[in-house]
């Protein structure tokens, strides 16, 4: 409604959903959660629901597709 940045950022996704995944229009659904803020400096969430975020930025279920410490780039 009010954030037009986050409506264009979710029809992008919707337009990636239907033309590059296959997903109709009509049998999509979406589940958002809360707003979450994010340091680039620091590439970590901070603010309200941040420390929810930030243990799913390093997934260790992903063997294969883990993210480098700094000093290993």
């Amino acid at each position: 409604g009010d954030r037009k940045d986050v409506s264009e950022h979710f029809q992008k996704l919707h337009t990636i959903m239907r033309d590059g995944v296959g997903i109709a229009e009509n049998s999509a659904s979406y589940h958002v959660g809360p707003m979450l803020t994010f340091n680039p400096e620091t590439e970590q969430f901070t603010g309200e629901h941040a420390q929810a975020a930030n243990v799913l930025l390093k997934d260790q279920n992903n063997t294969g597709f883990e993210v480098p410490s700094v000093s290993q780039v």
